[in-house]
Order: C-alpha cells, then sequence, then structure tokens
C-alpha cells in the first residue's frame, strides 16, 4: 500500500496546483476586455447600445465560477445615453466546473438577475421594437427579478421571474419552462404560468401610462385573481409562431362612477392562440342582477376584429346614473346586445363598431315625477287642463293624476349602434295612464333627438273628454286622446317633453271651426240640421234603415267645408 501514497500525494498536489492555477488565471484576467467583449456581443444581438460599469469573477472552491456584473445599461444608441431604456443592477451566474471538465458541457447552475427598471413602453413606442402603441404613454417595469435554478444550452430551463409593473411592489409573477433552439433560432416557452392580484395596480399609475382609461370612470383600484397558463408557445424572428394557452378571471370587481354599486363577482374565462383571443365565458353582478356573454378578438395583432354577445338580467336600473337627467328611475332592465368592429382603441372602436340590441325593463317606476300629469298641464290653449281634469274625473281614474310618481308597466327599446350613434327605434313606455312612442338617436356627446307622442286608453280618453268637452279634437278612430310631442335636438340634460302646441290646437280649432262656420252657414240660409227619431222619440242606433237622407245642400256645404278644412294640414 505504501505505493500508494506517492500517487495520491501527487494527486493531492495538481489538485492544488489546478486550483492555484485557476486563482492566478482569474486573477491575471485582463476583466476590462471581457467586460467590453460581453457587452459588444449583447449589443450585437439585441441592436442597442449596453455598457457594463463592472465585471468580476468569483471562484468557490471546488466546483464552481461565478460571474459577477454590476450596472448593465441598454440605451437606444451611443449618441443617446442620457436615459437608459433598461438599468439591471446585478447579474450573477454560476458555472458549474465539476461538469464542465467531466462532460465538456456548460452548466450554469444558477442566474439571478436584479432589475430596478425596464421601460416596456416610452412615449408611445416599445422601444426594443420600435414599435408605436397609440394607446399607451410610457410603461415600466420595476423591481424585476429573474432566477434561472439551472441553465444550459440547448436543454429545457426552468426559470421564475417576479417584477413590479403599475405598482409600488412585485405584482407580476412568471415561471415556467424555456428552451433555446439556436440552429432554429427560436425560443419554446412550456408550462408557463402568469399571475397577478389586480389588487395591487395602483390606479393613478394606469391611468397616467394609458390616457385613454380616463374616459372610464373608475373611482376605486381593481380587485382579482388573474392567471394565464401557456402550455406551449414558440417565438422567433417572425414573431410568435405557436401558441396555445388558457386563462381565467376570479372574484374580480370593478366600482364605476356612472353605477352606484360597483360591479361584482366578475368572471371570466378565456383561451388565446397565436392569432386570436377566444373570451367564452364572461359574468358578472350588479345588485340582483346579472350580465353575461362571450367575445372574441381575431388577428389581435392585424386588424384586431371585435364580436360581442351579451345578455343582461334584471338589472336595478336605480343603480345606473343617467349622465345629465336629474330624475331617479326604477326597475328591472332585462334584453340581450350584439355588435361587431375593430381595433382596439376607442377612437378606433367607435368609428367601427356596429351593434343592436333589444332592451325591456319590468316593473318600472319614475320617482317624483307624473308625465301625465306634466303633459296636460302643458296644453295651455285650454287653461287650466291637468286641474279641470284631476277635480272633475271618475275617483277610480283619479289617482293617477296625484300621483307623485310615474309607473311603468312594462318598457320596450329596440336598439342600433354604429359610428358611435345609438338609434332608437322605437322606444315604447307602457305607463299607468298612457303609452308613449317615441324615435330617435343618443350620440356620445349626449346630444339627443327625439320624436314622439302619447297615447291616453280609451276608457281614460272618454272620461276625461266627458269632463272637458275641449279634449274631443285630440281623439283619434279608436277613441283615445293622442297627443304629439315636440321634435327635440339638443344636450339631454335640456330635455323636456313638451306637447307640440301648435299642431294640438291646429287639430282643435280646425274641428271646431268647422262646426261653428258649419252652423254660422246653415243658419244663413235657413237651414235647418233634422234629428231622426224612432217612433218612442229616442235616437235611432247606427243600423237603422229608417235614416232620414240629408238635403242636398247640406251635403254640398259640408263637402265644401271638409275640402277647405282639409288645406289646413
Amino acid at each position: 500500500m505504501k505505493f500508494l501514497k506517492p500517487i495520491l500525494i501527487g494527486l493531492l498536489v495538481v489538485i492544488i496546483l489546478l486550483f492555484v492555477g485557476v486563482a492566478i488565471f482569474i486573477k491575471t484576467l485582463d476583466v476590462d476586455k471581457i467586460k467590453n467583449d460581453i457587452a459588444k456581443k449583447i449589443s450585437d444581438s439585441i441592436g442597442r447600445e449596453v455598457a457594463i460599469e463592472k465585471l468580476s469573477f468569483h471562484f468557490d472552491a471546488p466546483r464552481n465560477l461565478t460571474l459577477k456584473i454590476r450596472n448593465l445599461s441598454i440605451y437606444e444608441s451611443a449618441e443617446l445615453k442620457s436615459a437608459p431604456l433598461a438599468v439591471i443592477e446585478s447579474i450573477d451566474s454560476t458555472l458549474d466546473l465539476g461538469t464542465f471538465m467531466k462532460k465538456r458541457q456548460i452548466l450554469i447552475s444558477n442566474i439571478d438577475i436584479k432589475s430596478p427598471r425596464i421601460d416596456v413602453v416610452k412615449n408611445g413606442v416599445v422601444p426594443f421594437t420600435g414599435k408605436e402603441i397609440s394607446d399607451i404613454k410610457d410603461l415600466s417595469a420595476t423591481q424585476l427579478r429573474l432566477q434561472i435554478p439551472n441553465f444550459s444550452l440547448n436543454q429545457s430551463v426552468p426559470f421564475k421571474l417576479d417584477f413590479a409593473l403599475l405598482s409600488e411592489k412585485q405584482n407580476i409573477h412568471l415561471k415556467g419552462v424555456v428552451t433555446t433552439f439556436e440552429e432554429k433560432e427560436t425560443v419554446r416557452l412550456d408550462e408557463f404560468h402568469i399571475t397577478t392580484n389586480l389588487s395591487e395596480l395602483s390606479l393613478n399609475d394606469l391611468k397616467n401610462s394609458m390616457p385613454s382609461l380616463n374616459d372610464i370612470p373608475l373611482t376605486e383600484s381593481l380587485q382579482g385573481h388573474f392567471e394565464i397558463i401557456i402550455e406551449q408557445m414558440v417565438v422567433g424572428h417572425e414573431g410568435i409562431l405557436l401558441l396555445s394557452a388558457h386563462g381565467n378571471l376570479r372574484e374580480g370587481r370593478v366600482a364605476i362612477d356612472y353605477l352606484t354599486n360597483p360591479l361584482e363577482q366578475v368572471q371570466m374565462h378565456f383561451t388565446i392562440s397565436e392569432s386570436d383571443i377566444n373570451i367564452n365565458t364572461f359574468d358578472l353582478s350588479l345588485g340582483q342582477g346579472t350580465m353575461s356573454g362571450k367575445a372574441r378578438i381575431q388577428d389581435y395583432s392585424g386588424e384586431q376584429k371585435i364580436s360581442v354577445n351579451m345578455d343582461i338580467k334584471e338589472i336595478p336600473a336605480e343603480m345606473i346614473k343617467i349622465p345629465d337627467v336629474d330624475m331617479t328611475i326604477y326597475g328591472k332592465i332585462s334584453g340581450q346586445m350584439s355588435g361587431q368592429g375593430k381595433g382596439l382603441s376607442e377612437s378606433m372602436l367607435t368609428e367601427t363598431f356596429k351593434g343592436d340590441g333589444i332592451i325591456s325593463m319590468q316593473d318600472g317606476r319614475i320617482a317624483d315625477v307624473n308625465i301625465l300629469k306634466t303633459v296636460l298641464s302643458k296644453i295651455t290653449f285650454v287653461p287650466g287642463l291637468a286641474e279641470k281634469v284631476e277635480n272633475n274625473l271618475p275617483e277610480k281614474y283619479k289617482q293617477k293624476l296625484k300621483n307623485n310618481d310615474t309607473i311603468l308597466e312594462e318598457v320596450q327599446l329596440k336598439i342600433e349602434i354604429q359610428n358611435g350613434l345609438m338609434t332608437y327605434q322605437p322606444l315604447t313606455i307602457n305607463a299607468d295612464g298612457f303609452i308613449l312612442t317615441s324615435n330617435g338617436s343618443v350620440d356620445k356627446e349626449s346630444n339627443l333627438k327625439f320624436n314622439g307622442h302619447m297615447v291616453i286608453p280609451e276608457d281614460l280618453s272618454s272620461s276625461m273628454i266627458e269632463t272637458v268637452e275641449e279634449l274631443l279634437p285630440l281623439s283619434d278612430s279608436n277613441n283615445q286622446i293622442r297627443i304629439p310631442f315636440r321634435s327635440y335636438q339638443g344636450k339631454i340634460k335640456d330635455f323636456v317633453p313638451y306637447p307640440d302646441i301648435e299642431d294640438v290646437a291646429k287639430e282643435a280649432l280646425k274641428n271646431r271651426g268647422k262646426d261653428e262656420l258649419k252652423d254660422l252657414i246653415f243658419k244663413a240660409l235657413d237651414i235647418e240640421e233634422e234629428k231622426i227619431e224612432t217612433q218612442n222619440g229616442e235616437d235611432p242606433s247606427a243600423d237603422s234603415q229608417e235614416q232620414q237622407e240629408e238635403r242636398p245642400e247640406q251635403i254640398l256645404i259640408e263637402n265644401v267645408l271638409d275640402s277647405l278644412f282639409k288645406k289646413l294640414d
């Protein structure tokens, strides 16, 4: 065994000399030259200027060699070094010397990257691609931490990445497996998970980065758990070559200024391919009501064709604040809507979106407004009309005018949306005491176009005419009082449903004038209208065969008057 002793001593000396040699090698390395070479390689790879402040090696006997890079900065170009696009605080990578010496395989057992900031979008431009994004002004990832436990070229490598985006703390968490293929110049991601808690987003930072969101009156921070799972994604020079992913949003909550209550229990399930995003289902609740549906974005990196279908069920009307309308409407809103458009920006979508829908409301009520009484009070050619009608109506009808509110038994609305304009035709309001029919439009600036009329049911019309005879000329062929409204075009906040007094008065005066002129002519010509009587002195029925024919001069005069008054229409 003695012969082994010099051999073991010799091996020990070789190992010691090897370590000493590596240490001397590290100490005598031209670090500045290596630092510059690494910076140039990175610069050539990403097409941007790269600078490294400090580079060093650390030998951790007996197996590991660690490369330490401090303050790596990436600039737009060599001439523009005032504001770096990204500053990486530290990069530590550890080479497994044992694997390298035994298998001649480069195995980096750990990569740890820390970064205070990377500009994802700067002044509306993605720095590393030059692509313009009109809806995003500035967007930076901060507090970035990348961990790669084991790295080897052309082998699958697990990694973990955490960073802060629009937040004061790390709120975006990624983990997965990445494989690089040098010969194909592609990268493949497998089992790639992205998770975030929306409550950690800063609403102010979000609006500053995306100014278009200022048009959405969000009043509180968003809430919800958002997750994307990418089963596989392949990326090359041409972009995304293959993508299979799905995701969901759970327990979402959004507070919007024009809603009295937040949208709660927001749920969404979606799938993503290399070209399309399919929102298979989305659901949310507002009070006791719900909204659900599905949507699709085709060619999201190109044409961005959007389609959406939505069902609304018993949404409380009182929870919706109608802009510039100072009244409270109660009821349960239900309906269906669908539409298509192009583009993800608000301006593009406004120009291209086309949609239609049917909306209804049950158990409705307008608080502190009696529409029927208000309309009657504005028919000024009969002074004190509303009071006369109210005071003299039978008791069962009086309450309709005494009520402070307007009871809406059913509301039906058909809408079409195109070029930022919502057209409704028709709007039918079946209320207690009248039926209102209207058509018109509303634009995105809250400008209203309105045309419509009101019809009072036959039974109530008969009682009103018995009370105020001047209303008789307003009755139609169905013995219903019909009141046209004055056409309106202007701001919603200034709208008041005025009866078209000119037409109403013209109709009343025309009918009254015709009768009075006929009586005057008959008296002048000594013509009396004969009253037909039966043998017992009662008026005959409409189907009586004993009706007496009118005298020729009566017929002539009435025909002349009919022709004359038709010209007034």
